[in-house]
């Protein structure tokens, strides 16, 4: 599919919307996961494993039906939007998640 697009000039017109798409997934369940982490019904620990997760399938699954670059680029939507982007939240719920721990 890839070698056709490119040869018929589109790949272009299915890449970008591709990544786009993924972009605004990640960035809706991203928030959806670290509410959840904030209210106490998912782990900051498995919040993480979930982004890891992301990081493996999406680049398997971009590199099978896109390209290498394409994956690269939709990782990088799944390390900015799940990762980077809710940082400081995730590690705001660890600490409070470690204190209550300790406390017991």
């Amino acid at each position: 599919m890839v070698d056709l697009s490119r040869l018929l000039g589109v790949f272009e017109s299915l890449s970008t919307p591709y990544v786009g798409l993924a972009n605004t997934h990640y960035s809706e369940v991203a928030e959806t996961n670290i509410t959840n982490v904030e209210g106490g019904t998912m782990s900051p620990t498995a919040y993480i494993e979930w982004v890891g997760d992301k990081v493996k399938s999406e680049e398997e699954r971009g590199r099978a039906t896109m390209s290498a670059e394409v994956a690269s680029q939709v990782v990088n939507v799944v390390r900015v939007q799940a990762g980077y982007k809710m940082s400081k939240r995730i590690v705001s719920r660890g600490r409070s998640f470690l204190r209550s721990l300790s406390t017991r």
